[in-house]
């Protein structure tokens, strides 16, 4: 009686993936977006245009005083948010990497979208070089009002095959980087009553897969991160957090990983994920998922019985997706 569970289980999750394709499709521009702080509206601005109105007149604008520090923003998500956040109007735009040559490039770039740029070599996982660069930082370029913490590394391995080197690395950057940053520039926003957090996180951090077990457990402490700061937060209302979580993104980063069925969710453009994520800032969003319908997703995985969510992961790939990642040196 045992033998015919495994092909229905199989057709149920056939199934079930075929639903999932259908309600995501359906539901992506439906889901309201979660928001802790809502937004301010302009003074001579009403609020008229509903979902699919213009949401960049609502909430905080750029100007010429923000100064916006982006780490690992010399390329992939970090590059188009430096260059969406000039588009924006920020005045001063801080990059932190790992390698100048990117760095200048990008710094380059930012310039010339009319923004102010510096870049620094620093490496987030030195808790001593972040408050090194944080300082001078400061006597450059000025006291930070927007930190955006992007930089991230991932080793694609699975528990038993990552090596210990590696495993750390990703945890100092992806995780103990944000606390390091957080406690150089967390002080004088709540010192001056204004500024925002941004956490680049992933939707691995809730719906993860095997063979990353490093950046989804990173992800996910990054995302607990947040949360309890956001909670801590509540007292200082000038003080914002913004947590993006986005679906597999086309960056260097997981260069080589092919979901079974790219045409039921295929990988976002760094620069879409920029750009909607300048816009949660402006608007103030708490937390960003991104496609919108990945929060149908986790509420899928969460409702589910475990024995079903296994076999929706094996019928769309998720157990050798990460086989072919190519790591970034």
């Amino acid at each position: 009686m045992s033998q015919p569970r495994a092909p229905l289980a199989r057709l149920l999750a056939c199934l079930l993936a075929w639903l999932l394709r259908t309600a995501l499709r359906a539901a992506s521009r439906l889901v309201p977006l979660p928001r802790r702080h809502g937004y301010h509206k302009n003074n001579n601005n009403d609020d008229k245009g509903g979902r699919g109105g213009d949401d960049r007149r609502n909430g905080r604008e750029f100007g010429a005083d923000d100064v916006v520090l982006i780490t690992g923003g010399g390329r992939g998500i970090g590059r188009w948010l430096a260059l969406e956040f000039a588009r924006q109007g920020a005045g001063k735009v801080v990059l932190w990497g790992r390698t100048e040559e990117t760095l200048r490039s990008t710094c380059a770039e930012v310039r010339q979208a009319g923004s102010d740029c510096w870049y620094f070599v620093c490496d987030v996982s030195d808790r001593h070089a972040v408050y090194r660069q944080a300082q001078v930082t400061r006597q450059k370029v000025g006291e930070v009002t927007v930190l955006v913490n992007n930089a991230g590394v991932v080793a694609g391995h699975s528990l038993l095959n990552i090596e210990d080197e590696a495993l750390l690395s990703t945890e100092h950057v992806n995780v103990l980087g944000h606390f390091w940053t957080l406690k150089a520039f967390l002080p004088s926003m709540l010192s001056c009553g204004h500024g925002h957090i941004v956490c680049v996180s992933s939707v691995l951090a809730l719906a993860a897969l095997p063979g990353a077990i490093d950046y989804c457990t990173s992800k996910a402490a990054a995302f607990g991160l947040m949360e309890s700061l956001s909670l801590g937060l509540e007292s200082t209302p000038g003080v914002r957090t913004t947590t993006v979580l986005p679906y597999l993104t086309d960056t260097d980063m997981f260069r080589g990983v092919k979901p079974r069925f790219p045409w039921l969710f295929p990988p976002l453009h760094a620069e879409l994920v920029a750009r909607r994520t300048v816009e949660a800032v402006k608007r103030e969003e708490a937390v960003v998922f991104m496609p919108r319908s990945m929060v149908l997703l986790v509420l899928m995985k969460s409702l589910l019985p475990q024995a079903a969510v296994d076999e929706i992961y094996r019928f769309m790939g998720n157990y050798t997706c990460m086989n072919s990642l190519h790591v970034q040196s």
